[in-house]
């Protein structure tokens, strides 16, 4: 079994922020383009909602109301 896609797109990814990172002299404009690309790194899982989600997103232990 070979690299799944993923792990190739992700190692595709960082090296694409390794590269940006490794400029001497970093600029507060590509520190923000650093910061927004990992929040690309991960998508949301398909098929996933949190409608109707209270506060508490952990469950309770047992005998807690």
């Amino acid at each position: 079994m070979g690299i799944s896609t993923q792990a190739q797109q992700f190692a595709h990814f960082l090296e694409s922020v390794h590269a940006k990172a490794s400029t001497p002299g970093l600029d507060l404009a590509v520190v923000r383009d650093v910061v927004d690309t990992h929040a690309s790194a991960s998508t949301e899982p398909e098929g996933v909602t949190y409608a109707g989600r209270g506060r508490r997103r952990r469950p309770r232990p047992v005998g807690h109301p």
